[in-house]
């Protein structure tokens, strides 16, 4: 099994179940590590990077979380570190490519949706004023 170097400093760190999750930066960029605890004491820890690129984490402003587990497949860490808007990952899904914006909770929309109105002159099922 190869083994990860935890890369960065530590800006936050949340532990659910069996995993340790921990939020680092360095000057290069800002990383998600989760660390299995083995049932066997005298194994090595398996250790995933979950994410690496620019999520805007910034020394001075330490990362809070909050463990939420719903079921088997979904385990998520939410957090905040009062720059970004909230976030969350889902700890249990290792096959999703993740970017800068996976996380967030209210989505970029490209709003160039089309509406149109067709006004109905037959008349509706209300009397008017209701």
């Amino acid at each position: 099994m190869p083994t990860i170097k935890i890369r960065g400093k530590t800006l936050g760190s949340c532990v659910l179940n069996n995993f340790l999750v921990l939020f680092t930066h360095d000057e290069s960029a800002d990383r998600i590590y989760r660390i299995d605890r083995p049932d066997d004491i005298s194994k090595i820890s398996n250790t995933a990077m979950m994410f690496e690129g620019n999520l805007k984490f910034n020394y001075n402003n330490k990362i809070q979380t909050l463990p939420f587990y719903e079921n088997e497949s979904v385990q998520k860490v939410y957090w905040i570190d009062g720059l970004n808007q909230p976030r969350f990952i889902n700890i249990q899904d290792s096959t999703t490519v993740y970017n800068s914006s996976s996380f967030d909770f209210i989505q970029k929309l490209s709003l160039s949706e089309n509406i149109s109105v067709t006004k109905n002159y037959i008349g509706g099922s209300f009397k008017s004023g209701i």
